[in-house]
C-alpha cells in the first residue's frame, strides 16, 4: 500500500483538497511514485532526489532563515516559519504546490490562507528586486512561474535535458528528467 493510499484510509475528507493538483491547470495526477511523463523514456529517465533536511539547509543557507520543509502531498510541500506576533510567536504554514511543468518553466500555486497569501505576494514582489528575481513571475490566483530558462546556469543544462516532474514522497522532494535526443 503505497503513502498515498494509507492517507486516503487514514483521513478521506482531507485528500481531495490538500493532496491532489488542482484540475483547471491539469487533470489529477497519480501520486508520485506511480506518474510516468509521456516524454519519460524508460531507458534513459533520471532523477535527482533531496531530502527535506537538505533543502530547509539550502534555504536557511541562502537567506539566514529557518523554514522547514515537509511533505504535504505528492505535489505538495508544507513550508512553516515562525513569525513574531507582538508577546508570543505562531508557526505559520504555506503550502506549496507543483502544478505543471513545461520545458524551463515550473508552474507553481500556494495557499496559506488570505493573510497569509497576502505576504506571500508582498514577499514575492521584494524577491524580484533581488538577484534570482527575474526567474520569478507572479501570476494571479496564488500561483507563481518559476522560468528556470531565464538563469544562465539552468539555461544551458535544460538544453542538454527535459525536465519530466517534480514530486515528493515522504522523505524526499524527487526531480524527474531524461537527456534529450541528439
Amino acid at each position: 500500500m503505497s503513502v498515498s493510499e494509507k492517507v486516503v484510509l487514514l483521513q478521506p475528507e482531507k485528500t481531495q483538497a490538500a493532496y491532489h493538483r488542482d484540475t483547471s491547470i491539469l487533470p489529477v495526477a497519480a501520486p508520485c511514485e506511480n506518474k510516468q511523463p509521456t516524454s519519460y523514456n524508460t531507458n534513459n529517465n533520471m532523477e535527482l532526489r533531496l531530502t527535506y533536511s537538505e533543502i530547509s539547509e539550502l534555504i536557511e543557507k541562502k537567506s539566514g532563515r529557518a523554514l522547514p520543509v515537509m511533505y504535504g502531498g505528492p505535489h505538495t510541500v508544507r513550508i512553516s516559519y515562525d513569525v513574531n506576533m507582538l508577546f508570543r510567536n505562531a508557526s505559520v504554514g504555506l503550502d506549496l504546490t507543483v502544478d505543471s511543468v513545461e520545458g524551463g518553466n515550473i508552474y507553481l500555486s500556494y495557499n496559506g490562507g488570505a493573510g497569509i497569501d497576502f505576504m506571500v505576494r508582498q514577499a514575492l514582489n521584494m524577491a524580484r528586486t533581488r538577484p534570482g528575481g527575474e526567474l520569478i513571475e507572479p501570476l494571479a490566483d496564488n500561483r507563481i512561474l518559476l522560468a528556470l530558462g531565464r538563469a544562465p546556469q539552468a539555461g544551458s543544462l535544460l538544453e542538454h535535458i527535459v525536465l519530466d516532474d517534480i514530486c515528493f514522497d515522504e522523505q524526499y522532494a524527487i526531480v524527474r528528467f531524461h537527456p534529450k535526443s541528439l
